[in-house]
């Protein structure tokens, strides 16, 4: 099985490649299409916007030009979107523009609000009991060890986007840890073990459907061939 994966920033090109070799061990990751055999993947950052209809067209493109990707997996922020909305205009796009796979199965998942909402929902990195003060307002306003990340929205001080605060939120979270988290520098994120506790919260709560979504589609490949 070979797999194309094209996501929004850098951050998500980073830690997919190790994510997804969790999931299937045989996957290696090749740099151009022409070096896919069997159980290859390739993982691609759009920055920014991988679902306008020139990459979209692009990357579908080169899927039926190569003829050896059996899945095309384009992964995005929903941002302040409605999820369920965002897909719809999404699908309509392709149909409009006539963007068709002639082989393989093209697969859209959108991250609810963005990669670091998922990250959120790691139970490993979070300490609650935290003394320091800029940890605690965020842990005060909406405490993600205890309700779902992807249904927190912003406090009424925060002026920038809700994708926004849930990055700062994880970024403090990981702070009491003595862990570092940069868009460009992923960090313990792309660790196995940080994977599977995010899969471990999904397994043990109602939590972070997008990413379940995400996974449960992934892991129900089974085995590659």
């Amino acid at each position: 099985m070979n797999f194309y994966l094209l996501t929004e920033g850098r951050t998500e090109e980073l830690v997919y490649r190790y994510w997804l070799t969790y999931i299937f061990p045989e996957l290696r990751q090749v740099r151009h299409f022409n070096q896919i055999k069997q159980n290859n993947f390739i993982v691609k950052s759009s920055s920014g916007y991988p679902f306008r209809n020139s990459i979209l067209y692009d990357a579908v493109a080169t899927c039926n030009r190569f003829r050896n990707i059996d899945y095309l997996i384009l992964i995005a922020d929903s941002d302040d979107e409605d999820v369920e909305s965002r897909k719809k205009f999404i699908t309509d796009q392709l149909k409009h523009e006539k963007i068709v796979m002639e082989r393989g199965t093209l697969k859209i998942f959108l991250q609810k609000r963005c990669f670091e909402t998922w990250c959120l929902g790691s139970l490993l990195y979070n300490s609650v009991h935290s003394d320091k003060y800029n940890y605690q307002k965020f842990v005060s306003f909406y405490d993600v060890s205890k309700k779902d990340p992807e249904l927190m929205g912003k406090p009424h001080w925060f002026r920038k986007s809700n994708s926004i605060f849930h990055f700062y939120y994880f970024r403090e979270m990981l702070k009491q840890k003595k862990q570092k988290y940069a868009k460009a520098h992923p960090g313990i994120v792309m660790s196995k073990s940080f994977f599977e506790d995010i899969v471990e919260r999904i397994e043990q709560s109602e939590h972070l459907n997008t990413f379940r979504e995400f996974y449960t589609f992934l892991s129900g490949l089974k085995k590659v061939d």
